[in-house]
């Protein structure tokens, strides 16, 4: 006599059960493969995994800086003390930096023995690359407005034997995110004139940056 079966399609109930039993197994095998690939999900994609925001919003950023003169600079000044830069650093989105500075850059003048500064106001837009939160790389073009004055310090005096000029950078920043208000950075410049071709420069900084509320 033939064997009963389901739906007619000649599946036996002997069949049925079997495969239910194998189907309860890969269900188990399932939530087993699922929980590990979270768990890598978490550890390599936490941002993209819990959709929280990793960056503030804006923040005022604080740099100790060094300069440095290179190329043909060299032979009319050297690199003198380390100066401070304020700033306001914007985050655009996830992929994009808007920063707003001002600093001194200063310089020895190698012929008199006297200080030859640059009051520079910056503007740059950085691309912010993700290495592993919490850590970050920033990268692009900073446009400054310099003024040389003969000393970094306020009030300016404007040195009356050169022009003020625009300088072009390349700006390499390396953010690391301590919490959610506090952040520290370490940035290097490469920086040029683009008036005259005497001034180059190459700049180095670390900062801390603040979270706006």
């Amino acid at each position: 006599a033939n064997k009963k079966t389901m739906f007619s399609t000649g599946l036996s109930f002997r069949d049925v059960f079997k495969w239910i039993y194998l189907l309860s197994k890969i269900d188990r095998m399932e939530r087993f493969c699922w929980r590990w690939l979270l768990f890598v999900m978490l550890l390599f994609w936490r941002k993209e995994c819990l959709g929280v925001q990793i960056m503030p919003t804006s923040s005022i950023i604080y740099e100790w800086t060094k300069n440095s003169p290179i190329y043909q600079t060299q032979e009319e000044l050297d690199g003198n003390y380390t100066t401070y830069l304020i700033g306001f650093r914007h985050y655009l989105n996830e992929n994009w930096v808007m920063e707003l500075s001002c600093h001194f850059r200063s310089f020895i003048r190698d012929q008199t023995d006297r200080e030859l500064s640059f009051f520079s106001v910056n503007h740059s837009t950085l691309r912010l690359i993700r290495l592993y939160h919490p850590t970050y790389l920033l990268l692009g073009p900073k446009m400054s407005y310099l003024m040389p004055t003969l000393r970094s310090r306020f009030p300016l005096t404007k040195d009356p034997k050169l022009d003020t000029e625009m300088g072009a950078s390349l700006s390499l920043q390396l953010y690391h995110q301590l919490g959610e208000t506090v952040a520290i950075t370490f940035r290097v410049d490469r920086w040029r004139g683009t008036g005259t071709n005497k001034f180059h420069g190459f700049e180095t900084a670390f900062g801390i940056g603040y979270t706006l509320k």
